[in-house]
């Protein structure tokens, strides 16, 4: 079971009994968490700085080894090399080692109008941009001893850039270097071109069909 949360600290207040009744029963439990520092507050007005402490949520899930960060979107005209490296420090700082990153779709449902009511800068970057800019972070992360990988959008630049990870959000070699009984478990089944995801289910609804209303709310988010 895999949390995907922008919100670490709550997560492990939250649900620190379920996840303990679940490692009991032999259920391995991993995070994905997106952690957007230094300038993104104004992008994501309800993530408080208690809410991404890491170090509950590392100790009740077993160790840093069992998170992955990520650095999710990249909006051309907004983001900073300074604000990755900001992300990239206070990851390591926690012993986390892997980050994954991806651009912002500007187009993709509502996102268009939102950012445009905010005054922000809505940019399709093109090809030699994107790959510039994977090339800067991917020079950031090494200073922090960070691996860095893309999400499928981005896959195209996995064997142009070095360092730069293929797209395996939910990473079955991740699972089964934890819990190696896991491989006879796990079958890849990719989502859409480029994805090396294993097979897996989401838990929940959109709002829209019924599912609850998330709290963050945050201004790029196509899911509100």
């Amino acid at each position: 079971m895999c949390f995907w949360t922008k919100a670490p600290s709550t997560v492990a207040a939250m649900y620190q009994r379920e996840v303990q009744i679940l490692q009991d029963q032999g259920t391995l439990v991993l995070c994905q968490t997106t952690l957007n520092l230094n300038g993104y507050q104004l992008l994501e007005p309800n993530i408080t700085e208690d809410s991404i402490k890491l170090d509950a949520l590392t100790k009740l899930l077993g160790g840093p080894e069992h998170i992955r960060a990520r650095f999710d979107p990249i909006i051309f005209g907004f983001t900073t090399p300074r604000m990755f490296r900001e992300h990239c420090k206070y990851i390591s700082g926690h012993g986390i080692t892997h980050t994954t990153v991806n651009f912002l779709q500007p187009f993709y449902k509502n996102v268009y109008k939102e950012l445009k009511k905010q005054g922000l800068p809505v940019i399709k970057a093109t090809l030699e941009r994107q790959q510039y800019t994977l090339e800067t972070l991917a020079a950031i992360a090494s200073n922090y001893n960070v691996r860095i990988a893309v999400c499928a959008e981005t896959s195209v630049f996995v064997d142009k850039i070095p360092g730069l990870l293929p797209a395996k959000c939910s990473d079955p070699d991740w699972a089964v270097s934890i819990a190696p009984e896991l491989a006879d478990e796990i079958k890849g089944h990719s989502s859409r071109k480029g994805c090396g995801c294993m097979y897996s289910d989401d838990w929940g609804v959109y709002h829209n069909q019924g599912g609850w209303s998330c709290p963050h709310q945050c201004i790029y988010c196509y899911a509100k």
